[in-house]
């Protein structure tokens, strides 16, 4: 038969997602050819089998198909499923996922296991049928239960996320399992993730965790291989220890682009690894041409500052920020924005400026932000707008931009593009006033204009911002 190759998945936040392993895929049936003869199959039939098998893997989709099509016409499912999967990706005849899912079906009703779980995927996602969420899991609890390890994981993530499903994290995790014992790596690679963070139910046990990623990562999961590094503690060494940066090394060189971006910058910044540049620049290069998102922004980082072994250049900067920033990526916005605002390495252009800079306020950076509000106030680059101005100056004063809480403030003291509200100007001036900045005493200036309190004070308590609550959580971001 056609033999599926690993559907990549992931359970998070109750959805079953795409994931890449060493054997890029392309759709959720992707399929390699393999032969196992039926085993109500005749001699006959098992050697047509095995020749239209021989003739797919050397690329004669004709031969292949004119050995199995009798077969099919006979019953053998086998045969019916290997016709679907050529027909659903157009090999040796025209790409049509409705006849796809005919042949899947026929195969599935004969208790063809794996055509079950590709039913589940076309219902999953609306290939060849309409979507429905329940008849999908209907079909990946059939493949389950025909001992499929790709259904069984299906079934498994489906019950864990409650999709087409009521959530049962104990049987989600009973599947999982049983397709990861079955050897699907997959599977295995999730049973890690469960293990090394205690979801569905699962106590932490690293140790569990790097079994089930080692199991997955000899199967060439590249992220299993990265995990093993990631999780050092769990091989009682220190997290700066040299044998952890050794599996992230593999990952990187098998391409898996969040290990080569991360080896970047373990060489730029010499932890695991000895110091090296021009290696962290090749190694963020090679990631960012697979998409790693983070390593465009690192590229546009050092040739801004002249680090990493470059020297400055604004133009190579704004390329690699605009690449970043086009993917998303809040950092990267506001800096391009700056760029375009300042024409460096681009030529000037107040709209574009504008544009980068909303964007990057939208992802709530609170300095991008401050800059938005004073576009719209001004007028520049955008059409003038007092309120969306205000607003944008809210947002960013509550974020713990203290330019920001003093211009809002201000308005408010004196009902400018805002309802006077001198109580809330009061609050917004004495954050400002305790920031140490220079815009500390124009915010205490502004105090002294407001009405005395009863206690016969303008010092009033600073509201809470999203920073203070940042910090009081113990939140933190860094780089691996």
């Amino acid at each position: 038969m056609i033999k599926q190759k690993h559907l990549g998945g992931r359970f998070s936040r109750g959805e079953f997602c795409s994931r890449r392993f060493v054997v890029a895929i392309a759709t959720a049936c992707l399929l390699l050819l393999s032969h196992t003869a039926a085993p109500a199959a005749d001699k006959t039939t098992d050697k047509l089998l095995v020749l239209g098998a021989t003739a797919y893997r050397a690329g004669d989709f004709p031969k292949a198909l004119q050995t199995w099509l009798p077969l099919a016409d006979k019953g053998n499912a086998e045969a019916e499923y290997n016709l679907g999967v050529m027909t659903a990706h157009g090999e040796g005849v025209a790409a049509d996922p409705e006849v796809a899912t005919t042949w899947y079906r026929k195969a599935a009703e004969r208790g063809h296991g794996q055509a079950m779980f590709n039913l589940g995927v076309g219902y999953r996602d609306g290939v060849g049928v309409p979507k429905d969420a329940a008849v999908s899991v209907e079909w990946f609890k059939r493949s389950a239960n025909a001992g499929f390890a790709g259904g069984q994981y299906a079934y498994g993530v489906t019950l864990l996320g409650g999709v087409g499903v009521t959530p049962n994290e104990t049987e989600g995790m009973r599947w999982l399992r049983k397709s990861a014992e079955g050897g699907y790596a997959p599977a295995q690679h999730l049973m890690g993730k469960a293990y090394q963070n205690g979801f569905a139910g699962m106590v932490k046990d690293l140790k569990q965790a790097v079994h089930w990623y080692g199991l997955a990562a000899k199967q060439g999961d590249l992220e299993s291989l990265y995990m093993l590094g990631i999780i050092n503690p769990a091989r009682n060494r220190k997290p700066d220890d040299p044998e952890s940066g050794k599996w992230i090394m593999q990952a990187a060189e098998l391409g898996y682009p969040q290990a080569q971006y991360d080896l970047g910058y373990m060489y730029a910044n010499g932890k695991n690894v000895a110091k090296d540049t021009a290696r962290a620049m090749q190694w963020y290069h090679t990631a960012a041409k697979q998409g790693h998102v983070e390593a465009a922004y690192a590229i546009g980082h050092a040739y801004e500052n002249g680090t990493t072994g470059v020297s400055v250049n604004y133009a190579e900067s704004a390329k690699w920020y605009e690449k970043a920033a086009t993917a998303g990526h809040m950092a990267a916005q506001a800096q391009i924005g700056l760029f375009y605002s300042g024409g460096l390495g681009v030529p000037k252009d107040m709209a574009k400026a504008a544009y980068w800079y909303e964007l990057a306020a939208q992802q709530g950076d609170p300095d991008a932000q401050y800059q938005t509000a004073g576009y719209y106030m001004a007028g520049q680059g955008v059409a003038k707008d007092p309120a969306k101005a205000a607003e944008w100056f809210r947002k960013s004063a509550e974020g713990g931009n203290t330019m920001a809480a003093l211009t809002y403030g201000r308005m408010l003291k004196d009902g400018v593009d805002v309802t006077k509200d001198e109580a809330e100007a009061r609050k917004w001036l004495t954050a400002a006033a305790g920031s140490g900045g220079p815009e500390a005493n124009l915010a205490k200036q502004a105090l002294n204009g407001l009405p005395k309190t009863d206690a016969g004070s303008n010092n009033a308590q600073a509201p809470e911002t999203h920073k203070d609550a940042t910090e009081k959580s113990g939140e933190a971001s860094g780089k691996p």
